[in-house]
């Protein structure tokens, strides 16, 4: 038995840390598309990542996934800049094997929670994807001086590291998305509103 070599919809979140792109990709864009019977899974580039962390430098499943510190993210950075010297696409080469095996599983739509570098936007891009850019500056001030226990030198460091800055001249996303507090009711009628017409122009149309 060979691959079926199905495809579906792609979206792709990128933002800063804190920004909320996990959470808007894994609870409000999953839960509008799920309730419109759609078949739907989140996948993201760290995943794989954070799997080798576990398996390499004995890191806890809790500090991956759950309660990451400040010391366990420049683990994860490290690891992620040392892996790429070797394979630049490493980690793209495990998320579009993950994708092709959920597709073969009849997913409708996977939604990549993590997007950062350039090439994976233009990965993604190749996919026909659709791209979402997460924006909440006070949001991810504040996420960082909470993993930094307060220390504004470690904050510093840790806003311009290359995963945080690559993307920020990009102005291709296909949607962009304010998720401050003061957008928070807003961003989740916003999201309603532009998946519905995504399913109906992307995936009812080829039914």
């Amino acid at each position: 038995m060979s691959s079926q070599n199905k495809t579906g919809l792609v979206i792709g979140c990128s933002g800063k840390i804190g920004s909320g792109k996990n959470y808007l990709a894994e609870t409000k864009i999953f839960d509008t598309l799920h309730e419109m019977g759609k078949n739907v899974v989140v996948m993201a580039f760290g995943d794989y990542l954070k799997m080798m962390c576990l398996v390499k430098d004995g890191i806890s499943y809790d500090k991956l996934f759950y309660d990451k510190d400040q010391q366990t993210r420049k683990i994860l950075q490290t690891r992620g800049m040392k892996e790429r010297e070797t394979d630049d696409m490493i980690f793209i080469k495990m998320l579009e094997c993950h994708m092709k095996i959920a597709f073969d599983r009849n997913i409708d739509v996977i939604i990549i929670s993590d997007l950062r570098f350039n090439i994976e936007f233009e990965f993604l891009k190749s996919l026909n994807a659709v791209l979402f850019r997460v924006n909440a500056p006070k949001r991810t001030y504040d996420k960082m001086i909470k993993e930094c226990v307060g220390d504004e030198k470690a904050v510093a460091e840790i806003a311009k590291h290359v995963s945080e800055i690559e993307l920020d001249l990009r102005n291709d996303f296909d949607h962009y998305l304010d998720n401050d507090y003061e957008h928070e009711e807003s961003v989740v009628d916003e999201i309603s509103d532009i998946m519905k017409k995504i399913v109906k122009s992307r995936i009812m149309s080829n039914e």
